[in-house]
């Protein structure tokens, strides 16, 4: 781990995280994988994902195309499948990521669930999904890779899009620095967890960039210290 202790949390951290290397070790970046799925349903990461689909009232009447980009070890895609499967709602979902090890990982995970996954830039996918979603993907972009998403969103979207993302905040960052210390065994969330909440957001400035983006969504904070960004397109 290579950042201070003391971190200025008054603005974003610039500084990329592990799991943003070309060449994780594929036993380390599945390490990882299996302990966010555990840190996510421990603090109930899902659960603003879900909450955003829901407040866009999806009609059982028709099927969703989802689309979830950055999809890693697909535990988001394996939850909204069930919150899908509960609802009566027919579901085609597809995830996407860069990283070819994760989507080994997700087509194992998820197996059995009729998830599609694709290893590809989400920038060369030729989809029009009804929805788009992202789960802790923002944080890991810089401000114009961000604005890149943001416009892709509006253009590629036909209904609408789900964001859930980090909260930068004193409470969060020393909150998940102490737990992974204590409960973690891969280094990659040992040293990731805290410099992800360094590099998380605050209300204003995800409203400022997705307005400069053209979008102006709900906004909403969500336990524990996350974001949950949706609307229609």
């Amino acid at each position: 781990m290579n950042w201070p202790s003391l971190a200025d949390l008054s603005q974003r951290s610039q500084q990329l995280e592990l799991l943003d290397a070309d060449d994780i070790p594929q036993a380390d970046l599945w390490r990882n994988l299996d302990e966010l799925d555990r840190i996510n349903t421990l603090l109930g990461g899902h659960r603003a994902t879900l909450l955003g689909l829901e407040r866009l009232l999806l009609s059982p009447q028709r099927s969703w195309h989802i689309l979830d980009i950055g999809c890693g070890g697909g535990d988001t895609l394996a939850q909204v499948q069930a919150w899908g499967q509960r609802r009566g709602l027919r579901l085609q979902l597809t995830g996407v990521d860069l990283h070819a090890d994760a989507i080994v990982y997700a087509e194992r995970a998820c197996e059995g669930l009729g998830i599609n996954f694709i290893q590809a830039d989400y920038r060369d996918l030729d989809l029009e999904p009804d929805l788009i979603i992202s789960s802790l993907l923002c944080h890991h972009l810089n401000p114009d890779a961000l604005q890149d998403y943001f416009r892709w969103i509006r253009r590629q979207g036909r209904y609408g899009f789900v964001i859930n993302d980090l909260h930068r905040h004193p409470l969060a960052y020393h909150g998940i620095k102490a737990l992974t210390y204590g409960l973690s065994g891969s280094k990659l969330v040992r040293n990731d967890a805290p410099l992800s909440v360094w590099r998380g957001f605050s209300r204003a400035e995800l409203k400022q960039q997705l307005a400069q983006a053209g979008l102006r969504p709900q906004i909403e904070w969500i336990w524990a210290f996350r974001w949950l960004v949706y609307g229609n397109l």
